[in-house]
């Protein structure tokens, strides 16, 4: 099986009319032998046949050409928990209901990438480009996004708590109705972020930039570190509500 994985990827490599052809070949295996593992296989990890797979399609060495980029790939359900894709190319990627669960994305690049419902549980997402990801319910418990790139993603419903989000850039994001309960978002870049309904409660804030975001209803109680802007406050059930000036009062 594995000759003929890496027989298929030296075609690719040596005619570029096949690239195409053998990329969604292999990404299709992919899909079709591992989202219908049963629970003992899932739980086994990603076999070396399918890291082999995703090795060969989404990374390369260092100094070497990657022959893969433009092309997207659509690789949603599948279930290769813990798999190693440090650095791997992503970009635009499907991976709805995708089950990543404790992979190594570290440093990946998954710009504009569907995870829509993914489960990423616990993965090691630091340092990772996720600019325009679309992540709406995605599952991010205990996640590690220290310093990740999400500027202007779509987090909107993600359950997000215990996450580890030190650093990371945030700015315009999307997180209506998140679970970021005991997130750990330190020095992150919250500007102009929606955060409208999310729960934040026990989430750690401290040195985190909240310029201009959208916090209508977002749940604080117990949060540490929070600095409100001027035009919001805290109300006695720990719900963000917009100041009534004593004009508007009137």
């Amino acid at each position: 099986m594995l000759g003929g994985i890496h027989s298929l990827h030296r075609i690719a490599a040596d005619t570029p009319s096949y690239r195409a052809t053998v990329f969604n070949i292999l990404c299709s295996y992919l899909r079709d032998t591992t989202k219908n593992k049963d629970v003992e296989a899932a739980d086994a990890g990603t076999s070396i046949v399918e890291q082999t797979i995703l090795d060969l399609l989404f990374k390369c060495e260092d100094g070497e050409k990657y022959i893969y980029e433009g092309l997207q790939a659509n690789l949603s359900g599948v279930r290769c928990p813990e798999a190693a894709l440090r650095g791997a190319h992503l970009e635009g990627a499907r991976l709805i209901d995708a089950h990543l669960d404790g992979a190594d994305l570290k440093n990946a690049h998954l710009e504009g990438a569907g995870l829509r419902n993914a489960h990423l549980e616990e993965a090691d997402l630091r340092n990772t480009h996720l600019e325009g990801a679309y992540l709406f319910l995605a599952h991010l418990y205990r996640a590690h996004l220290d310093r990740a790139n999400l500027n202007g993603a779509h987090l909107n419903g993600a359950i997000l708590s215990g996450a580890y989000l030190e650093g990371a850039n945030l700015m315009g994001a999307h997180l209506e109705r998140a679970n970021l309960n005991g997130a750990h978002l330190k020095g992150a870049d919250l500007s102009y972020a929606h955060l409208e309904v999310a729960n934040l409660s026990e989430a750690h804030l401290d040195g985190a930039d909240l310029v201009g975001p959208h916090l209508e209803g977002a749940y604080l109680r117990g949060a540490h570190g929070v600095i409100l802007p001027n035009s919001y406050e805290i109300n006695d059930r720990g719900v963000v509500v917009k100041k009534v000036e004593p004009a508007d009062r009137q």
